[in-house]
């Protein structure tokens, strides 16, 4: 299998990754799994309990 660190390729092409509702699973998978995704943590915004505020501007800046 593949990981990030195999191939620069995908994290070479990511700008910024929002991950919205996110799960507190994934700090402890972002400990696990730290040493393949070390360059893609950088690029990765977690939005947490303000999700819905921050999906609902979302939404409404695609619509204006």
């Amino acid at each position: 299998t593949s990981t990030f660190d195999e191939s620069t390729i995908f994290t070479d092409k990511i700008s910024k990754i929002y991950i919205y509702n996110t799960p507190s699973l994934i700090d402890q998978i972002r400990v696990l799994l730290y040493s393949s995704i070390k360059d893609v943590i950088s690029k990765t915004e977690l939005y947490y309990k303000d999700s819905d505020d921050r999906i609902a501007e979302l939404l409404k800046s695609c619509m204006n």
